[in-house]
């Protein structure tokens, strides 16, 4: 399972990546991400008096919504690809006012994705390393760094899986 500080991490480093395919636990802890910044930025906004009752919406809520709507929208195709489904299924977003898309998309969002490989890619759960900044990788199980040729987890014992 990728961790908070993980997700956000890969959500910014692969920003525009709309290939390839992502875990459940990434996609839910960028969107509890997303949400909880947003909130703390509507309050800040609030606070110092640049926030607009009449649109809801604040300078710095606003600006983080348009820095992270690229990569919450590549983050959603590549949870779609996940369980085999086209990113532009995402589209569905659009009519929003209709409840039944919304429920689609929150199922798929919550479904267990493909165990082997897809069209879109490798199981990305088989492999227990990620990527984060700097180039250092992390066991997916205890977040532990990794040397580039490890094969199991100092730390934890994990087994490293390449692909």
């Amino acid at each position: 399972m990728v961790s908070l500080q993980n997700a956000i991490k890969l959500g910014f480093k692969r920003y525009s990546d709309f290939k390839g395919r992502s875990t459940r636990s990434e996609y839910w802890w960028w969107a509890l991400f997303v949400v909880l910044v947003s909130i703390a930025l509507s309050l800040v906004d609030m606070a110092i008096g640049i926030y607009n009752y009449e649109t809801q919406e604040g300078l710095l809520s606003g600006l983080f919504g348009l820095g992270t709507l690229i990569p919450g929208l590549a983050l959603g195709a590549r949870r779609l690809h996940d369980i085999n489904k086209s990113g532009w299924w995402l589209l569905m977003w659009l009519i929003c006012w209709l409840i039944i898309p919304l429920i689609i998309l929150l199922i798929w969002a919550a479904k267990h994705g493909d165990n082997g490989p897809n069209k879109y890619g490798a199981n990305p759960q088989k492999d227990t390393r990620h990527i984060v900044t700097g180039q250092i990788l992390a066991c997916e199980k205890c977040q532990s760094e990794l040397d580039n040729n490890a094969r199991f987890c100092p730390q934890c014992g994990t087994q490293i899986f390449l692909g």
